[in-house]
Protein backbone atom coordinates (compact mmCIF):
# COMPACT_ATOMS: atom_id res chain seq x y z
CA UNK A 1 0.00 0.00 0.00
CA UNK A 2 2.67 2.32 0.48
CA UNK A 3 4.72 1.21 -3.26
CA UNK A 4 0.68 2.56 -4.12
CA UNK A 5 0.39 5.63 -2.49
CA UNK A 6 4.00 6.48 -3.63
CA UNK A 7 2.62 6.00 -7.04
CA UNK A 8 0.33 7.64 -6.38
CA UNK A 9 1.86 10.59 -5.47
CA UNK A 10 4.37 10.75 -8.16
CA UNK A 11 1.52 10.32 -10.72
CA UNK A 12 -0.20 13.49 -9.49
CA UNK A 13 3.06 15.22 -9.46
CA UNK A 14 3.34 14.06 -13.00
CA UNK A 15 0.05 15.69 -13.84
CA UNK A 16 0.14 18.97 -15.21
CA UNK A 17 -3.82 19.44 -15.01
CA UNK A 18 -3.70 18.18 -11.32
CA UNK A 19 -0.51 20.75 -10.49
CA UNK A 20 -2.30 23.70 -12.03
CA UNK A 21 -5.62 22.82 -10.63
CA UNK A 22 -3.58 22.62 -6.62
CA UNK A 23 -1.87 26.00 -7.64
CA UNK A 24 -4.74 27.55 -8.12
CA UNK A 25 -6.65 26.46 -5.19
CA UNK A 26 -3.67 27.35 -3.21
CA UNK A 27 -3.70 30.68 -4.85
CA UNK A 28 -7.16 31.17 -4.26
CA UNK A 29 -6.83 30.17 -0.79
CA UNK A 30 -4.23 32.74 -0.29
CA UNK A 31 -5.62 35.60 -2.01
CA UNK A 32 -8.99 35.15 0.10
CA UNK A 33 -6.78 35.12 3.62
CA UNK A 34 -4.10 38.41 2.08
CA UNK A 35 -7.74 40.13 0.95
CA UNK A 36 -9.38 39.05 4.37
CA UNK A 37 -6.37 40.39 6.47
CA UNK A 38 -6.38 43.82 4.37
CA UNK A 39 -9.96 44.34 5.12
CA UNK A 40 -9.26 43.65 8.74
CA UNK A 41 -6.54 46.01 8.24
CA UNK A 42 -8.84 48.85 6.85
CA UNK A 43 -11.45 48.01 9.13
CA UNK A 44 -9.38 49.25 11.31
CA UNK A 45 -7.93 52.03 9.76
CA UNK A 46 -12.15 53.26 8.85
CA UNK A 47 -12.68 52.65 12.67
CA UNK A 48 -9.81 54.92 13.91
CA UNK A 49 -10.82 57.98 10.70
CA UNK A 50 -14.93 57.45 11.95
CA UNK A 51 -13.48 58.46 15.78
CA UNK A 52 -11.22 61.18 14.30
CA UNK A 53 -13.78 62.72 12.28
CA UNK A 54 -16.52 62.27 15.13
CA UNK A 55 -13.59 64.36 17.15
CA UNK A 56 -12.89 66.78 15.04
CA UNK A 57 -16.96 67.18 14.32
CA UNK A 58 -16.76 67.88 18.32
CA UNK A 59 -14.65 70.03 18.30
CA UNK A 60 -15.76 72.11 15.39
CA UNK A 61 -18.87 72.75 17.12
CA UNK A 62 -16.97 74.03 20.15
CA UNK A 63 -15.47 76.07 17.74
CA UNK A 64 -18.70 76.91 16.47
CA UNK A 65 -19.98 77.96 19.76
CA UNK A 66 -16.95 79.82 20.56
CA UNK A 67 -17.14 81.46 17.58
CA UNK A 68 -21.04 82.63 18.13
CA UNK A 69 -19.83 83.97 21.83
CA UNK A 70 -17.41 86.09 19.93
CA UNK A 71 -19.81 87.44 17.84
CA UNK A 72 -22.32 88.40 20.56
CA UNK A 73 -19.13 90.00 22.47
CA UNK A 74 -18.29 91.84 19.33
CA UNK A 75 -21.57 93.38 18.73
CA UNK A 76 -21.69 94.61 22.72
CA UNK A 77 -18.37 96.35 22.38
CA UNK A 78 -19.62 97.52 19.20
CA UNK A 79 -22.55 99.16 21.06
CA UNK A 80 -20.50 100.47 23.62
CA UNK A 81 -18.44 101.83 20.96
CA UNK A 82 -21.67 103.66 19.21
CA UNK A 83 -22.36 104.85 23.12
CA UNK A 84 -19.18 106.10 23.80
CA UNK A 85 -19.13 107.79 20.36
CA UNK A 86 -22.45 109.91 21.10
CA UNK A 87 -21.19 110.73 24.92
CA UNK A 88 -18.25 111.79 23.30
CA UNK A 89 -20.00 113.85 20.58
CA UNK A 90 -22.34 115.36 23.33
CA UNK A 91 -18.88 116.46 25.83
CA UNK A 92 -17.65 117.72 22.53
CA UNK A 93 -20.82 120.58 22.06
CA UNK A 94 -20.93 121.33 25.87
CA UNK A 95 -16.84 121.72 25.85
CA UNK A 96 -17.70 123.99 22.42
CA UNK A 97 -20.75 125.94 24.59
CA UNK A 98 -18.03 126.40 27.15
CA UNK A 99 -15.39 127.75 24.92
CA UNK A 100 -18.46 130.24 23.78
CA UNK A 101 -19.23 130.91 27.31
CA UNK A 102 -15.58 131.66 28.20
CA UNK A 103 -14.88 133.91 25.06
CA UNK A 104 -18.58 135.92 25.92
CA UNK A 105 -16.45 136.20 29.83
CA UNK A 106 -13.59 137.22 28.00
CA UNK A 107 -15.00 140.19 26.29
CA UNK A 108 -16.65 141.13 29.25
CA UNK A 109 -13.70 141.36 31.49
CA UNK A 110 -11.84 142.94 28.61
CA UNK A 111 -14.92 145.46 28.73
CA UNK A 112 -14.78 145.62 32.62
CA UNK A 113 -11.17 146.60 32.55
CA UNK A 114 -11.47 149.51 29.84
CA UNK A 115 -14.69 150.67 32.44
CA UNK A 116 -11.91 150.20 35.22
CA UNK A 117 -9.14 152.27 33.50
CA UNK A 118 -11.76 155.33 32.56
CA UNK A 119 -12.69 154.87 36.36
CA UNK A 120 -9.30 155.07 37.12
CA UNK A 121 -8.69 158.17 34.92
CA UNK A 122 -11.60 160.34 36.98
CA UNK A 123 -10.39 159.33 39.94
CA UNK A 124 -7.02 161.31 39.27
CA UNK A 125 -8.95 163.81 37.73
CA UNK A 126 -10.90 164.10 40.69
CA UNK A 127 -7.64 163.70 43.38
CA UNK A 128 -6.63 167.04 41.43
CA UNK A 129 -9.42 169.24 41.36
CA UNK A 130 -9.35 168.21 44.98
CA UNK A 131 -5.82 169.15 45.35
CA UNK A 132 -6.51 172.34 43.93
CA UNK A 133 -9.83 172.91 45.71
CA UNK A 134 -7.63 171.97 49.34
CA UNK A 135 -5.01 174.60 48.36
CA UNK A 136 -7.60 177.30 47.32
CA UNK A 137 -9.22 176.40 50.89
CA UNK A 138 -6.09 176.91 52.32
CA UNK A 139 -5.33 180.02 50.85
CA UNK A 140 -9.08 180.92 51.59
CA UNK A 141 -8.70 180.04 55.36
CA UNK A 142 -5.63 182.01 55.59
CA UNK A 143 -6.75 185.12 54.49
CA UNK A 144 -10.22 184.61 56.50
CA UNK A 145 -8.27 184.11 59.21
CA UNK A 146 -6.35 187.50 58.32
CA UNK A 147 -10.14 189.13 59.62
CA UNK A 148 -9.60 190.78 62.97
CA UNK A 149 -13.29 191.40 63.19
CA UNK A 150 -15.79 188.97 64.61
CA UNK A 151 -17.78 188.66 61.31
CA UNK A 152 -14.60 187.56 60.19
CA UNK A 153 -14.76 184.41 62.35
CA UNK A 154 -17.85 183.97 62.12
CA UNK A 155 -17.20 183.63 58.15
CA UNK A 156 -14.41 181.57 58.55
CA UNK A 157 -16.29 178.77 61.04
CA UNK A 158 -18.90 178.65 58.10
CA UNK A 159 -16.03 178.41 55.45
CA UNK A 160 -14.50 175.91 57.38
CA UNK A 161 -17.64 173.58 57.77
CA UNK A 162 -18.53 173.88 54.12
CA UNK A 163 -14.77 172.56 53.59
CA UNK A 164 -15.78 169.73 55.97
CA UNK A 165 -18.84 168.84 54.09
CA UNK A 166 -17.46 169.12 51.18
CA UNK A 167 -14.67 166.64 52.03
CA UNK A 168 -16.76 164.34 53.25
CA UNK A 169 -18.96 163.92 50.56
CA UNK A 170 -15.61 163.18 47.89
CA UNK A 171 -14.34 161.01 50.57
Amino acid sequence: MAIETDEMIEKLLNDPKFISALANKIYDKLKDEVVIKKLEENSSAIKSLEETVKKQGEILKEHGEAIKSLQEAIKSLQETVKQQGEILKEHGEAIKSLQEAIKQQGEAIKGLQEAIKQQGEILKEHEEAIRENSKLLSKLATEIGSFTSRAGRGLERTIMMVYKEALELHG
